[in-house]
């Protein structure tokens, strides 16, 4: 997986980036057709871009692999060859979708780009049963290519909905297109930081012992669900209203959006973060803990989640606030923080292998994320003026003393109930009880201090179950 991402992902994350202020561009200057003759411009661009890479790739697998995994030999390294060569198809399309996600998001319709993992999962686990079935370990690559043709092919009707018609033409002259060049090579180096950040860590795990990058694998999937989940989320939505904002020139409007952005994601972030790292093995053994994922498992897993998680609140805001300087049209800034970044997630794993070994990789990365948030957040008040960072900051500290609370609250009485446990099941439970009880505590006490993004969330939450309700009632007539 991680071979292909990082070899398409630079290349479609920066385009998908910086695709919508130059939609917004081109719509506000020349009109909606040149606008949608620029996205099919684009796209078919990436297509041959995407191909270009997957024969190059493929060809020089070997040797790529060898990079991205330098203690891997034998059949480890024949596999991971073989399993990455035959989804370098899937990841062609993916670039494909990503584009076209940007392109309804920035149309105001985020239910279908935020439901493409559905077909994604769906097509994956049942090509992981056929593939157990028929005890065939080779059609796992081969539905994994698969689910990643779902997702662009699922997007396909709702932009032709939207009236874009594709057309079939390649013109790298188009002024659009050269303007995208000269953003591209920057947000290509701002969106690596994860990927390299990720490959960097592997790369020193596989010298450590066998299990130590699969902990990696697995603590970062589950970081990479809330980020996902969550904090991508915030970014799809707010980043083509920022970006007319600034195109607008609405200042009042963009520096409250950007304060609320910022505040919405220490709201939902830090509690989680706390109560992961104090509650990580229970966590970690109700996830995964079954088959071979054993006691040796859990602990290596359980201890590199802690410290990936520490840095949780630094790669949510990271991705956000990148966002925000890409709306004003800067994309330097990000590129110069993602080097610093990566400067010192290198420099502090080679400190901290040794003593703390795949914990040790995890807190460096943790450790970088969290420089490039703080600069991120100082720098931005010298960009666009007095966005309201000091308030950023307090929320910030308010919320994070909040989750410390909420957090032991829940450690203890997880540690007051694990002792009635007769099962993994009422293990389970007991911990679902513990993180439960954490919810209603901390809207309490985050309404107390007055943190206003709470009421914000509390509002969407009751519109939500209004609109079910209602929903409900007209089925029933």
């Amino acid at each position: 997986y991680e071979i292909p991402k990082v070899l398409f992902a630079l290349l479609t994350a920066s385009i998908a980036t910086t695709f919508i202020p130059l939609y917004n561009k081109a719509e506000k200057k020349d009109g909606i057709k040149e606008a949608d003759k620029f996205t099919s411009n684009i796209i078919n661009i990436v297509f041959v871009i995407g191909v270009v890479i997957s024969v190059i790739a493929f060809i020089f697998m070997d040797k790529i692999a060898k990079m991205f995994a330098i203690g891997f030999s034998g059949e480890t390294l024949r596999e991971t060859v073989l399993f990455t060569r035959i989804m370098l198809a899937g990841y062609v399309f993916s670039g494909l979708s990503t584009i076209l996600s940007a392109y309804l998001q920035n149309k105001g319709n985020f239910f279908i780009p935020g439901i493409i993992g559905l077909p994604f999962n769906a097509v994956l686990i049942a090509f992981i049963f056929i593939s157990y079935y028929f005890k065939n370990v080779y059609l796992l690559p081969i539905g994994a290519s698969l689910a990643l043709i779902t997702q662009y092919l699922i997007q396909l009707p709702w932009v032709y909905k939207n009236g874009n018609r594709h057309r079939f033409m390649f013109d790298i002259k188009d002024k659009y297109i050269k303007e995208m060049l000269v953003l591209t090579a920057p947000v290509i180096i701002s969106v690596s930081v994860t990927q390299i950040n990720k490959v960097i860590d592997r790369n020193l795990a596989s010298t450590l012992v066998v299990g130590s990058i699969s902990s990696l694998s697995y603590s970062n999937r589950v970081m990479g669900f809330f980020i996902g989940f969550l904090i991508s989320t915030i970014s799809a939505v707010i980043y083509p209203q920022l970006s007319k904002l600034s195109f607008d020139s609405d200042k009042r409007g963009f520096f409250d959006l950007v304060r609320t952005s910022m505040n919405s994601v220490s709201v939902l972030i830090l509690p989680i973060s706390v109560v992961c790292i104090l509650l990580a093995r229970p966590i970690i053994a109700a996830l995964f803990m079954r088959g071979a994922f054993n006691e040796k498992s859990l602990d290596l897993t359980s201890y590199a989640f802690i410290f990936y998680t520490v840095g949780m609140i630094g790669l949510a805001m990271r991705t956000v606030i990148t966002k925000i300087y890409y709306s004003i049209g800067d994309t330097k800034t990000p590129m110069y923080n993602s080097i610093m970044t990566i400067v010192i997630n290198i420099v502090l794993s080679l400190i901290l292998i040794k003593p703390m070994q795949n914990g040790g990789l995890a807190f460096a990365t943790s450790i970088s994320y969290i420089c490039s948030m703080f600069f991120l957040i100082v720098n931005l008040k010298k960009q666009i003026g007095n966005y309201g960072m000091s308030g950023v900051i307090t929320t910030m500290i308010k919320i994070l003393v909040i989750s410390l609370a909420v957090g032991f609250v829940s450690l203890e009485l997880y540690n007051l109930l694990i002792g009635f446990s007769v099962s993994k099941f009422t293990d389970n439970i007991i911990l679902i009880i513990s993180a439960g009880v954490a919810i209603p505590l901390y809207i309490i006490l985050c309404k107390l201090v007055k943190v206003v993004e709470i009421e914000a969330f509390l509002e969407i939450v009751k519109k939500s179950i209004n609109k079910l309700k209602l929903k409900m009632a007209d089925n029933k007539k």
